[in-house]
């Protein structure tokens, strides 16, 4: 699932922490004051939950702020990314636009995924997502590429 170009924006990244993890997060993709696309998110085990997430209809930028909220995970040696928010039931609370990018990341080379012992419907909702190798670039490459660490 390839990333739409970032180049241009804004990128917003802030996060309020105590006793060692994270209580909320969030990254957003700004142009001027219009926000393109957001996602909120918790520290639980040692993986990022995510809360929320919105973009605006038709601006592409969803899957992108999944994936630099990934590559931010690993730069700060979080293990990965799950779908599923920390206060989630057994049917999932991850709408129906949400799991299909999940599913795309199910199947994009450039995407790695471990278990997570969830017993949820939608399989590709069971486990924790990372990028790998150069998973998350601007498209010139210059000052806005995310370099990820590798995660575990």
């Amino acid at each position: 699932m390839a990333i739409k170009s970032f180049d241009h924006l804004n990128l917003y990244f802030e996060m309020s922490q105590s006793d060692n993890a994270i209580d909320h997060g969030v990254v957003a993709l700004m142009q001027a004051e219009d926000i393109l696309a957001a996602i909120t998110f918790s520290e639980v085990s040692g993986i990022w939950r995510v809360q929320k997430s919105a973009s605006k209809k038709d601006s592409g930028y969803g899957p992108t702020i999944y994936k630099i909220l990934m590559s931010f995970a690993c730069e700060r040696g979080i293990s990965g990314i799950s779908p599923v928010s920390c206060r989630a039931n057994k049917e999932g609370q991850t709408n129906a636009r949400a799991q299909k990018i999940w599913m795309g990341f199910a199947k994009d080379p450039k995407v790695n995924r471990k278990a997570l012992p969830n017993e949820l419907p939608n399989p590709d909702l069971n486990f924790k997502y990372f990028i790998t190798e150069e998973g998350v670039s601007s498209r010139n490459g210059k000052n806005r590429t995310l370099r990820p660490l590798q995660c575990s």
